[in-house]
């Protein structure tokens, strides 16, 4: 089974996942005796993702209730499809985000392999003049207790969200480090980006006042 699969199956109320390209299963982690059942569903919900296309809508969700629980199917690239089976009381939004952040695995795994053209000739090199020497800029020596602040909190963040929060955690670090500094003092803000991550005030307030401590 694929780690990124393995990632989106333990986050909280997840019980199965599989995906789903060309009228095929491609991996899953539902029972083998299931799949004559599932990959007609499935086909079902491609059909309703393209309909929807059709039409000039952009839904990339579907959520269909079955007794206690629920099938969670996301629509990647117009031509994927994670099918998750949950509860119905999950976090939606900490699912939503384990799935966009493990879209490229998800979707680079297993593909079938296209031969590569030919590459062209190269044209003639024509003779650039070098460019002129840079400015050198002032180096600022990075700060050794980042890292240890950065990997605590990631660790803190497990421990409220579970194993997927690693995806979770990546994909804020990566917006944290594009906005803004990365440095001890922006800290604050990396923190801001993982409150959303949370379905209660109480989780959140929770989880605010252990990771202030650690990046304090």
């Amino acid at each position: 089974m694929d780690n990124a699969l393995a990632s989106i199956r333990h986050l909280k109320g997840v019980h199965e996942a599989c995906t789903y390209h060309q009228q095929t299963i491609v991996q899953s982690t539902f029972p083998a005796t299931q799949e004559n059942v599932l990959l007609p569903v499935l086909q079902q919900i491609e059909h309703i993702f393209l309909a929807a296309e059709a039409v000039g809508k952009s839904y990339d969700e579907l959520y269909l209730v079955l007794g206690d629980g629920m099938f969670v199917a996301y629509w990647l690239q117009s031509s994927h499809i994670v099918l998750l089976l949950t509860d119905q009381r999950i976090n939606l939004p900490l699912i939503h985000m384990g799935v966009k952040s493990a879209a490229n695995k998800l979707l680079s795994s297993r593909e079938p392999e296209t031969a590569t053209p030919p590459a062209p000739e190269p044209a003639p090199a024509i003779p650039v003049p070098p460019p002129p020497p840079p400015t050198s800029p002032i180096p600022t020596a990075p700060d050794p207790n980042l890292q240890p602040r950065l990997d605590a909190l990631q660790k803190l963040l497990i421990h409220h969200l579970g194993p997927a929060a690693r995806w979770v955690f990546s994909d804020a670090l990566s917006h944290w480090q594009q906005r803004y500094s990365p440095t001890n003092q922006q800290l604050p803000q990396l923190l801001a980006l993982l409150l959303p991550e949370f379905e209660t005030e109480a989780e959140r307030q929770a989880f605010q006042q252990q990771a202030q401590t650690l990046i304090q």
